[in-house]
């Protein structure tokens, strides 16, 4: 997705780093914690973050395969449904 925006290879390895291989510690005193992998996928209030969700947010509309409305951070999906079976998919 990242690459549609222009992205290039080296960027978009740097990006897949950032987002997967995170590990962090915590120092108090002079004392360290053990080094422990970050489970959390973004880091909340970062710039960074808030750029990949507008990335995220602007490539909906074309990878949802029914109608979408966007306004801001607000996204509602619907679809017409015309029969009893299209009820269960």
């Amino acid at each position: 997705m990242l690459m549609n925006f222009g992205i290039s290879t080296k960027l978009l390895s740097w990006i897949r780093d950032f987002l997967l291989v995170r590990k962090q510690l915590v120092r108090v005193n002079g004392a360290m914690s053990k080094v422990v992998d970050v489970l959390n996928r973004i880091p909340q209030d970062n710039v960074f973050g808030s750029l990949l969700f507008i990335c995220f947010v602007n490539a909906m509309p074309d990878v949802v395969h029914s109608h979408i409305q966007m306004f801001a951070e607000d996204t509602k999906l619907y679809c017409e449904v015309n029969n009893e079976q299209q009820t269960e998919s």
